[in-house]
């Protein structure tokens, strides 16, 4: 009954708020989810509820570490704009490669220490989801430089061609080579790059490329502790609105200077 309540309840608010009333709805839903599963709640009912309903839900879900293989596969609809899974270690992976099929609309996913997320997911889902904005991968040790491959004599994934925001923090498998050669070519309108934590990826001349040669507007390249002052060459052109460099080489002299070019 709860279900259909929420599914039929009319929003008149902005995109991506959720009405009090709504709200409120759905965390007691939650709770049902949690306390007694399916024994309660229809799940295949789920997928009918509104867009702002099901990311409510799945936030109250991944907060409580209450996400199981049983309730995603109902919450993951072509509806689906944002994904946020953080954390969610948890999920079988056969589950998660259906993403990209399931929410081809999607525009913000979120797996940051799913430790679980392999390169065919990350793929997968830069196959099928054409309109990504963001994608967060802080966290994922399994992750390569296959995962943003394009197939032999293919052009770049789908999902690279309007890609904003990547973080790719301690993915210590993703090399120099497969970050130039695969992400930042492939993602012409890249804006905001973590790195961070990268130590044997980032040198002084990796750097010094993303630093002036992207159009890049924030950069965290902390804990890459092979940078020093060479990477910040005072030329002209750098876009950069932030900049995190904690735990690294560079001195104060070479921010200052860089700053002020």
């Amino acid at each position: 009954v709860l279900s259909m309540q929420l599914a039929s309840h009319p929003c008149g608010s902005a995109p991506g708020a959720v009405p009090p009333l709504v709200r409120l709805c759905v965390q007691k839903l939650a709770q049902n989810l949690i306390k007694y599963g399916p024994k309660k709640v229809r799940l295949a009912r789920l997928s009918g509820l509104p867009r702002y309903a099901l990311e409510a839900l799945l936030e109250i879900l991944v907060a409580r570490n209450a996400l199981n293989d049983n309730v995603l596969p109902h919450v993951l609809t072509r509806q689906t704009s944002s994904l946020c899974l953080q954390g969610a270690s948890q999920l079988r992976r056969c589950l998660l490669n259906t993403i990209g099929r399931s929410c081809p609309n999607l525009q913000v996913l979120d797996l940051r220490s799913c430790q679980q997320v392999d390169n065919r997911i990350v793929r997968d889902v830069l196959q099928h989801c054409e309109r990504l904005k963001a994608l967060r991968l802080e966290g994922c040790p399994k992750i390569s430089d296959s995962a943003f491959a394009p197939a032999l004599w293919r052009p770049p994934l789908a999902g690279l061609l309007g890609l904003e925001e990547l973080s790719i923090g301690k993915c210590g498998q993703v090399t120099a080579e497969g970050l130039m050669g695969y992400v930042m070519k492939g993602a012409p309108f890249l804006k905001s790059l973590c790195l961070a934590f990268c130590r044997l990826m980032i040198t002084d001349e990796v750097a010094s490329e993303l630093l002036y040669s992207f159009g890049l507007e924030s950069l965290d390249l902390s804990f890459c502790a092979q940078i020093t002052d060479a990477s910040f060459n005072a030329r002209s052109g750098a876009m950069l609105r932030e900049l995190h460099i904690a735990n690294t080489q560079v001195s104060d002299v070479a921010v200052e200077n860089f700053a002020s070019c």
